[in-house]
């Protein structure tokens, strides 16, 4: 090449060809190339003397180089354009497949006096295509096994086209949703026949898989209605297809899947995860918490057995950490009776046993443990249940105490029932029969809601309904208000209530409120600072007098809060009725 000469014919046509980003050459006549341009430079990473002394075969891949001499000499015995297509290596020493193009350019004469080539790097191109040849193949491939899942598995498959927007649902697919066997089905289809509550989800799914920098292939689960409002779960497992676009970027042209009805499985899953969810509820419930000790020695996480002993949830304690909470002489008890069971031929064991939880709190455990063994007859570690049991411990304490406690109160209350027949009256005999029952039964029903609650108190709501009960059955009206916040009272001041709110019925009854069809009676309770204040107030009943005498009854309200109950109590014998008020101090 003489990269000195410059005929002016040729002059302008260089200079304009030089700025092409396009590698560009001129050969003579005779096909000796005489000039190239920068981009051609750039490209092979030689100076035009290095390719003067070196010569033009360097660039070129010695397989190819014998047809592309042959094309080049066809060319110029011809004399006509013609392109070709072969590799030439690069500065770094790659070759890579260019298009190359000439031109034959004639003088006055029409003579052929030089020849103008272009060098198109297509390697994008090509490498385009053998991606787009290898995605076909991958499909055609992809498409024989689905056919092959379809026919086998009743697996439906689809096709969601990204340019057109089309839906292409097999007979399956379309079978599953519910969707017409012969009719188009829509992308708005598709939507619509997934559940609300789910297209979030299916939607994002989706994203992932077609980003070409994530290409998620998950499979996932989702709800369908169909077109009869019939709910199902499906399995689906989709793939983007990319194509390179116009930036040599990859695109996502195509998302194909596969989707199956797994309701049947589904709807069990379900069953199976409801069950151990309400086992799970049930331990905790009942504290109680699963654990298991491999051979050597390591605790499996358990997360409650680790609340069941205070530790968070996702505690890894070792034997070494939990051993020095037992309290002392616990570890040998367990040791005697794990021994004791192994001694008998058992594998399992019950044992119970004071622990120090890690809030410090002493609690006590049931442990029911069985040793495993593997097929080989070797150790294979111990599983068990450990329940705490500390109220259990504590009720039986609290049975002996209120054994105890029954034998001291049934001695009283033998008492009491001797004072209610000694001071008992009446006009006759059944009057006094009826009186002496009244009283018994009032006392009877406080016994009994101290029963019911161990002789912890009785509730004075339920103490109170009972107790008015019966003067106010049968009316269509109700003629006693009962109102007040929850309030429990001890033993004694409970029986103390009772026997008042007895007496004033019993009064009301017979001369009061509760004598006549207008009349009401309301028991109100506020608790204060100084204590628990009842009030019984009378209305609409006939005018009251204090009684002439004092009788069983007047003592019993009056002095109902003497002794252990050490309350106070106002009687008003108003003209418009009866008002009493009891003040319980404050426990």
């Amino acid at each position: 090449m003489d990269p000195g000469e410059r005929p002016d014919g040729d002059l302008p046509f260089r200079q304009v060809a030089q700025h092409l980003p396009t590698p560009c050459w001129i050969s003579d006549a005779t096909g000796r190339i005489i000039w190239v341009n920068d981009a051609w430079l750039a490209y092979v990473g030689k100076d035009p003397e290095d390719l003067d002394r070196e010569g033009l075969a360097v660039i070129h891949d010695p397989t190819a180089l014998p047809e592309v001499r042959r094309r080049w000499a066809a060319a110029r015995a011809a004399e006509e354009p013609d392109e070709m297509v072969f590799p030439l290596k690069g500065r770094d020493g790659a070759f890579r497949p260019f298009l190359t193009r000439v031109v034959p350019i004639r003088d006055g004469a029409g003579r052929v006096w030089r020849w103008f080539g272009t060098n198109t790097d297509i390697s994008r191109q090509t490498q385009a295509e053998m991606r787009v040849r290898q995605t076909e193949a991958e499909l055609r491939e992809n498409e024989a096994r689905l056919r092959l899942a379809t026919e086998v598995a009743g697996v439906g498959v689809w096709e969601w086209r990204l340019d057109s927007n089309k839906m292409i649902y097999s007979p399956q697919a379309r079978a599953i949703c519910g969707f017409d066997p012969e009719g188009v089905v829509t992308y708005d289809m598709v939507v619509a026949a997934t559940h609300p509550e789910d297209f979030p989800r299916t939607s994002a799914q989706a994203a992932r898989a077609l980003d070409p920098a994530v290409r998620d292939r998950s499979p996932y689960e989702y709800r369908i209605v169909r077109p009869d409002k019939e709910v199902r779960w499906v399995a689906a497992v989709g793939e983007a297809v990319f194509e390179t676009g116009l930036e040599g970027r990859p695109e996502a042209t195509r998302y194909v899947g596969t989707l199956i009805d797994v309701t049947a499985r589904k709807l069990a899953n379900d069953e199976i995860r409801e069950s151990e969810h309400q086992l799970q509820i049930a331990l905790r419930a009942g504290r109680m918490a699963a654990w298991r000790i491999t051979p050597d020695g390591v605790i499996e996480p358990s997360p409650d057995l680790n609340r069941l002993i205070g530790l968070a949830p996702d505690a890894r304690p070792t034997m070494e950490d939990l051993t020095p909470n037992y309290l002392p002489g616990e570890l040998d008890r367990i040791a005697e009776a794990a021994a004791a069971a192994r001694d008998r031929g058992e594998r399992h064991f019950e044992v119970e046993y004071r622990y120090r939880r890690a809030d410090g709190e002493v609690r006590w455990f049931n442990t029911r443990a069985e040793a495993l063994v593997d097929e080989a007859g070797e150790a294979a570690g111990v599983v068990g249940i450990a329940m705490d049991v500390t109220d259990k411990k504590l009720s039986e304490e609290r049975v002996r105490f209120l054994a105890r406690e029954v034998d001291h109160r049934a001695n009283n209350l033998m008492t009491v029932v001797e004072s209610i027949i000694a001071l008992s009256r009446g006009a006759d005999e059944q009057e006094l029969r009826d009186v002496l029952r009244g009283r018994v039964h009032a006392l009877a029903r406080t016994h009994q809601l101290l029963a019911e609650s161990r002789w912890a108190g009785a509730d004075l709501r339920r103490l109170a309904s009972e107790e008015l009960a019966p003067f106010s059955l049968g009316e269509s009206t109700p003629r006693v208000r009962i109102e007040g916040p929850e309030l429990l009272l001890s033993p004694a001041n409970a029986q103390a209530v009772a026997m008042v709110l007895h007496e004033l019925a019993t009064n009301a009854a017979k001369y009061g409120a509760l004598s006549c069809e207008r009349g009401e009676v309301t028991v109100v309770w506020t608790v204060e600072p100084a204590g628990a204040r009842i009030r019984w107030t009378e209305t609409g009943g006939p005018p009251v007098s204090a009684p002439t005498r004092r009788g069983f009854g007047t003592s019993v309200i009056e002095r109902a809060l003497d002794g252990p109950a050490a309350g106070q109590v106002c009687v008003d014998w108003r003209a418009e009725g009866v008002a009493c008020e009891l003040l319980l101090p404050q426990p």
